[in-house]
């Protein structure tokens, strides 16, 4: 470019601000870690500064040899940054690990594992 072809402009104040936002939502999940019957309560909160689009929870026993089960969907169609949450998950007997995941968008999100216990009642064991 010819130095003739531009003009020196006047001081204007150019400014630039960068916008960082991958902060996944907060989890805040609570469950007894053992339980004597095939289903475990568990209840929580997501919290964002921006926004909480759904929550799912998936769970898995490696003893019964199937994939992880998606068991629970809650999209978010109340508040934009806070979702509250409430569920019975199914459980095999064994070790169970649940997965509770919180999505802002399809790219950043948190998950939190839990393992419950799934013990037989040893009442129920005796009959």
């Amino acid at each position: 470019m010819a130095a003739a072809d531009v003009a020196r402009g006047s001081g204007g104040s150019p400014s630039y601000r960068q916008k960082w936002d991958a902060t996944p939502p907060l989890l805040s999940v609570s469950a007894p870690t053992v339980v004597p019957g095939p289903i475990v309560h568990i209840k929580g909160t997501a919290t964002d500064n921006t926004e909480v689009k759904d929550i799912y929870v998936r769970v898995w026993n490696r003893e019964s040899k199937m994939p992880p089960k998606k068991v629970f969907y809650l999209p978010n169609k109340g508040e934009k940054t806070r979702l509250a949450f409430e569920t019975d998950v199914p459980l095999w007997p064994g070790n169970n690990l649940i997965q509770i995941f919180a999505r802002e968008g399809n790219e950043v999100q948190s998950v939190q594992t839990l393992m419950v216990l799934q013990r037989p009642n040893p009442i129920a064991a005796q009959k």
